[in-house]
C-alpha cells in the first residue's frame, strides 16, 4: 500500500489480491488497484505498477501526436518512452523520432502535451532559434507558462 501520482495528481495504490491474471486499474473514486495473485511479492506489484505507467503515457503521447501532427504538418516515425536523467523529452531529426521522459505521467498531462509539441518543433527547426521560438508561440501561445511549471520538478 502506497501512494502513486498519476496525470498530475496523487492517488493511492490499492493491493488486492485474487486468484486471477494480474492486472492494474485505474479507478478515480479508488485509486490505482494492482489485482494479482495471493502471495505476489511487493517487487513484482511494483513492476505492474510501472508497465501500467508506461503504457498510459504511450496511449497518451499516441493521442497527442494524432492531435498535434496534422495542426504542425510533421509527423514523428516512431517515438519511444524511457527514463531520462537529465530531461523531459529528445528528438532525433535525422531519424525523426521522439523520446518521452516515464515521468511526465506523473505530472499534469498539459505539461505532457507541451514537452511533445517542443519535440515537434524540432521537427521543424532543429536548433533552439529564433525560429524554433516563434513556431512555439504560433502552436502553443501558453508554452512559457508549461515551461516554468514545468522546470519546478526534476526530470528523475
Amino acid at each position: 500500500r502506497g501512494r502513486c501520482r498519476f496525470r498530475g495528481a496523487e492517488y493511492p495504490v490499492v493491493c488486492e489480491e485474487a486468484d486471477a491474471p494480474a492486472r492494474v486499474a485505474f479507478r478515480p473514486e479508488k485509486g490505482i488497484v494492482v489485482r494479482t495473485r495471493p502471495g505476489t511479492p511487493a517487487e513484482k506489484r511494483a513492476a505492474l505498477v510501472d508497465g501500467w505507467l508506461r503504457s498510459c503515457l504511450r496511449q497518451d503521447i499516441g493521442n497527442l501526436l494524432e492531435k498535434w501532427e496534422p495542426v504542425m504538418g510533421v509527423t514523428a516515425a516512431e517515438f519511444r518512452v524511457r527514463r531520462m536523467k537529465t530531461r523531459w523529452g529528445s528528438c532525433n531529426t535525422r531519424a525523426r523520432r521522439i523520446w518521452i521522459n516515464v515521468s511526465l505521467i506523473r505530472l499534469d498531462p498539459e505539461l505532457l502535451e507541451y514537452v511533445l509539441v517542443h519535440e515537434l518543433a524540432h521537427l521543424l527547426e532543429p536548433s533552439h532559434n529564433r525560429r524554433f521560438y516563434r513556431i512555439m508561440d504560433r502552436y502553443l501561445p501558453g508554452w512559457k507558462a508549461l515551461k516554468e511549471a514545468l522546470d519546478r520538478y526534476s526530470p528523475v
